[in-house]
């Protein structure tokens, strides 16, 4: 309901990124790689990033598989962050509803989860003048992408 407090500053994103895997709490099994290149700063609300990317890792556990990978480049003007697992990937007929409220795949069911996670992390991530899609991983599997400007 309404808007959400959003506080943008240079974040560098390897050091966030090492400590938000460092607070996951992982499944048995499951591996987080983190391919991020160490003087990327990016222009974002640090506790929002690592909720965002929290989320992220929680759905890949969840409906993925036990292989994330957690990727972060920086071009001249923005930053694109990605996680990506190795699970079946998102049925295809959801994919166009995937970041509305209550967008749920057959499989859900069986994983829990209220539905409201990815309309949440766009809308973290619209807030902080960003942008987030999905593709399909590289042999298979699910890669959510962000877009967020890159720090002066």
């Amino acid at each position: 309901q309404g808007g959400v407090a959003i506080t943008p500053e240079p974040v560098s994103l390897a050091p966030l990124s090492r400590d938000v895997v460092a607070s996951t709490s992982a499944p048995e099994g499951a591996s987080i790689a983190l391919d991020v290149d160490e003087d990327v700063v990016v222009m974002a609300d640090p506790h929002r990033l690592d909720q965002v990317l929290q989320n992220l890792f929680t759905n890949a556990f969840r409906y993925g598989g036990l292989e994330i990978v957690l990727e972060g480049r920086a071009s001249e003007s923005d930053v694109v962050i990605s996680v990506s697992d190795n699970g079946p990937g998102v049925e295809e007929e959801l994919v166009p509803n995937l970041f509305d409220p209550f967008a749920r795949g057959s499989t859900s069911s069986e994983a829990g989860g209220s539905g409201l996670g990815l309309a949440i992390v766009r809308m973290l991530v619209s807030a902080s003048e960003g942008d987030i899609w999905y593709e399909n991983g590289t042999g298979g599997g699910a890669r959510f992408c962000i877009r967020l400007p890159k720090a002066p």
